[in-house]
């Protein structure tokens, strides 16, 4: 029995040692890969931007500024292609001219639709005559257009705003919103 606890004894250092010299590389080799990581994620500049209704490219959300001040704001979109690639919910996109009278009826339903749809729906406001780019882009010849995007695919577009452009852009964002 002595010569049992002996060996024990003898061994269990050694084991501890075997132990730790597979676990310390194994331990800084994770420290390294998590610190990589974690720096490399916060590096990552957010698409989005500063609070600007006046912003030629904003993504429209409902947000609580502070406990009495809560409703939909504009964010400049500092990023457009890292936005869509990063939006995992259908973007509706409005192409508008900033002084076209149809914008007092098209403003506060994207408004509502915002409101009602938060975190289902992305909306980003586009000034076509700024970002006459990206109006090109997506092939904007007519204003307003609003152009479905679901996993940054273009799925459906709705040129103008009549009498009946309620119910046709609500039709349109309906068609794509997971129920």
């Amino acid at each position: 029995m002595t010569d049992l606890r002996r060996i024990r004894s003898q061994l269990k250092p050694a084991w501890h040692q075997l132990l730790a010299r597979i676990l310390a590389p194994v331990v800084f080799i994770l420290v390294i890969i998590g610190t990589a990581l974690l720096l490399t994620a916060c590096g990552r500049a957010s698409p989005i931007g500063a609070i600007d209704d006046t912003a030629s490219l904003s993504v429209l959300s409902f947000e609580t500024i502070d406990q009495e001040t809560s409703g939909i704001v504009y964010r400049t979109v500092e990023d457009f292609p890292a936005f869509i690639a990063q939006t995992e919910v259908p973007v509706l996109l409005v192409f508008h001219a900033p002084m076209d009278p149809v914008n007092t009826r098209v403003i506060p339903r994207i408004e509502q639709l915002a409101d009602d749809h938060q975190g289902r729906l992305a909306i980003v406001w586009i000034d076509a005559t700024v970002e006459s780019k990206l109006a090109s882009d997506f092939q904007v010849n007519q204003l307003p257009q609003f152009t479905m995007l679901v996993e940054a695919a273009i799925k459906r577009s709705l040129i103008g705003y009549g009498d009946n452009g309620q119910e046709q852009l609500d039709q349109l964002v309906k068609t794509y919103l997971e129920p």
